[in-house]
Parts: C-alpha cells; structure tokens; sequence
C-alpha cells in the first residue's frame, strides 16, 4: 500500500497521521525493504528497494519515482517511472459509469465520473455520466495473463481519464489518497485481495438468488394481485415479489395506504403460503411532518444539518413546528412535504439514530410482514437543488455558491461530474457543506459513503429478528 497523507512527520505511526494541505512526506515503516531519497532536482522523491530485500509476489520496481507539485490551491501527484505507461489496455473497473463493452476502450480519451448520483443509464445517448454508486477499484489483465489490481480509498468526488498509450491519470479533489497495489497474479487472486481489504459481502439468503419481479405504477393492491397471479397462471417463475413506493400513503416511509392497499399484511401472507418473499421499498428522506419524523426528533436521531444557523433557509425551516429551531437542512423527493435525511454516518457506535431507524423497521415489519428492504434514493437523492421554481409547490433547497461558504459546493476544480450536467456538484442531491457524523464531516467528504452507511444501518435492523 502506498498512502499521501499531506503532512505527517516521519516520527508518526502509519495509521494516526494528521493531515492538512501542504506538501506531502511519505511514510514507509522500518524493515519493509524500501527507502525514500528526496532528490535534488525538481520536488521528487524517490523510492528505492534495498538490496537483498524479498519481495513476497516475486516481481518489484527498484525504482519508483513521486513527483510532487502544487498548481495552485491544487495538489499534484505523480507516481511511477518516467515516461510509463499502463501494461495494458485491458483494464475493467471503476464507475458506476455507463459502458458499451466491460473493457475501457483507450483509442480515445474519455473522462468518467465518480460522484453518486441518482441517474440510471441512458444508452440512447451515451456518455460517461456517474451512475448510482462510486468504485474506484480496477482490475487489469497483462499480456503474459497476470492481473492486478489497484483500490484507491477515497471517498470525494473523483474522476478518471483513459487514452492512448495506453495511460491513466486519476483526479480527486479532497481527502486522503490511500493506494493499494494488489498483485494478483490471478484475477481471482486479485478479488480475494480486494476482500481481504474491503470484506467480505453478506452471505444472501437463498431465495434472494432466484426470480424476482419489480415495477412502478401498481394502481392499488388489486392491480398488484392480478400481476402477480397472470405470471403464476402462465407459468413465468417468480420468487420475489417487490413493491415500490406506490404501497405508501403519499409516499411517507413506513406507511402503507389505507385507501388503495388495504388487506396487504394478509396479502403478504398468502404470498408467503405460496412460498413467495416480499420486498417492499424504503427510502432515506423523512417527511417532516409525520409521527415517524416526530419519534426521530424525541429520540434525539440526527439528521443531514447546515453548518450554522444563518445558512438555513428560514423560509422553509418555519413551516413545520419541528424543524423550525432547528439546522436540519431540508430537501424534496417524492412526499408533498419536505424532507430530513438522516445522518447515519455513526453506525460504527451505539447511538439514538441508529436506535431510531431500528426501531421504525421493526414496527413497520409488525405492520408488513416482509422478508427484506429494498433501499432506495440514498445517494443520497434530492429533487431541484439550486432551481429557482417550485417543485411540488415546494420551495427548493439552495446551496451557497459565493463567498467563503461557497467552498464545497463551488470548489476551485469542477470535476467532470459538474461539467456533465452544466451544473453543481450538488445536482440532484445535498449540499456538500451538509454536515455528518452530528457534526464531524461535510457532505463533500462522506457524499459517496452515505448508501454504504444507510446499508450497514439497516442491516442491522433486519439481523434484530431475521
């Protein structure tokens, strides 16, 4: 593993260096077989392995170099052997970016995005807009048959270009840059390392690897019935039944409409009987002004927050009794009302969030019987950020974009993830000033781990009576 961390002394463990925006040193523990010279000429460093060192996977550079420069506010950091190439072009991974083919085509330069957004592919019109989620991580196949792997641990927006050389260069504008070398020499070998790294995935239950079957636009419980009865009766295999969030009155979390979905617990049971699961969809965003959202508040659950009291638009803040004294930064997705998205980036501790959302899990299975939670929109997903009409009628949430606040939403490098969409950073979702953690990050840090921490939440909730 190679890791920047700008600015730790030589002195600091691998592990708890501090960092901030200077000129980075690099750390490399004793007895690893490698040191580090700083060279004379330009801002290089250059990594050397020690004679009669072993290294474990056979092959290994004897010299690498680190260029580093500033550009500006900028910082730029090259890593390699002058005038170096990719071994090959045969590289797979990154993303989540829409692709004709899984292999990177490098006749071209093309850049790609890594910021989550809520956008499904579009190949009517292709193009390298970020999808849902963010991976950097690829794996590459050489021409002897070897592969490796490279995992880049950082979690803001990113973006890389690929072009002819082949070669690669890789942008982020902000956090740490951890870089992990896995050797393979297999591909399999290479994705065990990965594992070793990131873990392992939940072992699915094994119903969730048959057939199942989705739609949006159910008319009610009935319209829901007669499809699920037309597929059985012609013979189509189903296993999995999902509703999407036409089952919810007005599409409130946790509710189920008492109009056009009545009898649907026993609906579920009958599925049961027929040796079908139910999937129901939740969604992050909370309707402000509902039972659900009053019980986060009591317990003292956070959510999403401004910065500071005079970024909140008071406007909207004042329109619901709970919200109104509040930072609690407001957005729209599918209710009639605004919406709070909960902070769940304390689900490594015990905290009143993670005991909250529990909580509503287990009471909505008391109300619906199901077998698992299809979560959905937590890019997280916010409609019309910075439009100036009205969306629903509601009025929408406005990210700073002048003055010393504007730095997250605004910041010096667009990315391509601005260009594409002609906008923000923050199109289709939060604010990145949005503050996490109950206080400890912005939303420019932690936007792309905001699915994966809503997940390990909610996964805990359905391991309390699964």
């Amino acid at each position: 593993m190679f890791s920047v961390e700008p600015g730790p002394r030589r002195d600091l463990d691998s592990r708890s260096n501090l960092y901030h925006s200077s000129v980075p040193l690099c750390y490399f523990p004793p007895k690893t077989g490698y040191r580090i010279q700083k060279r004379l000429t330009k801002n290089k460093l250059l990594l050397e392995r020690i004679k009669g060192a072993k290294n474990p996977y056979g092959e290994d550079f004897k010299l690498l170099e680190f260029e580093v420069e500033e550009i500006s506010s900028a910082l730029h950091v090259k890593i390699g052997h002058d005038k170096r190439y990719l071994p090959s072009d045969r590289i797979y991974g990154f993303g989540e970016n829409p692709h004709q083919s899984l292999k990177h085509d490098f006749s071209k330069y093309t850049t790609w995005g890594m910021l989550g957004r809520d956008q499904p592919p579009d190949y009517n019109n292709p193009n390298s807009a970020n999808l849902y989620g963010v991976h950097p991580f690829y794996i590459g196949l050489e021409p002897n048959g070897k592969a490796h792997g490279v995992l880049i641990l950082n979690s803001n927006a990113q973006e890389i270009t690929t072009g002819p050389g082949p070669h690669l260069i890789y942008r982020t504008i902000g956090g740490r840059l951890d870089i992990l070398f896995l050797p393979g020499p297999t591909p399999e070998q290479v994705i065990q390392q990965f594992q070793q790294i990131i873990g392992r995935p939940c072992m699915p239950a094994y119903w969730a690897l048959g057939y199942q079957f989705s739609r949006f636009g159910y008319k009610g419980l009935n319209d829901l019935k007669q499809t699920i009865n037309r597929m059985i009766n012609a013979k189509i295999p189903i296993d999995v039944v999902f509703a999407d969030i036409d089952y919810m009155e007005r599409y409130k979390d946790f509710s189920v409409d008492s109009e056009k979905w009545v009898a649907m617990k026993e609906y579920i049971n009958i599925l049961h009987d027929k040796g079908l699961r139910f999937v129901p969809i939740v969604d992050p965003a909370i309707q402000v002004n509902y039972d659900v959202f009053e019980r986060a508040i009591k317990s003292g659950a956070k959510f999403v927050e401004w910065e500071r009291f005079d970024q909140v638009q008071h406007s909207i803040q004042k329109l619901y009794p709970l919200t109104k004294s509040t930072k609690i930064m407001l957005g729209i997705v599918w209710p009639d009302k605004h919406v709070a998205f909960p902070d769940f980036f304390d689900f490594d501790r015990e905290s009143k969030t993670q005991k909250w959302w529990i909580d509503e899990i287990k009471t909505f299975h008391d109300i619906l019987p199901f077998d698992g939670l299809w979560i959905d929109m937590d890019e997280p997903s916010n409609f019309a950020t910075n439009k100036q009409t009205k969306e629903k009628g509601l009025e929408t949430l406005k990210c700073p974009m002048n003055g010393p606040d504007s730095k997250y939403d605004n910041p010096p490098y667009k990315t391509i993830s601005v260009y594409q969409w002609k906008s923000f950073l923050s199109e289709k979702t939060l604010c990145m000033l949005g503050r996490t953690r109950g206080g400890d990050y912005n939303l420019y840090d932690t936007h792309n781990l905001y699915g994966l921490a809503e997940t390990i939440v909610t996964r805990k909730a359905l391991g309390k009576f699964k």
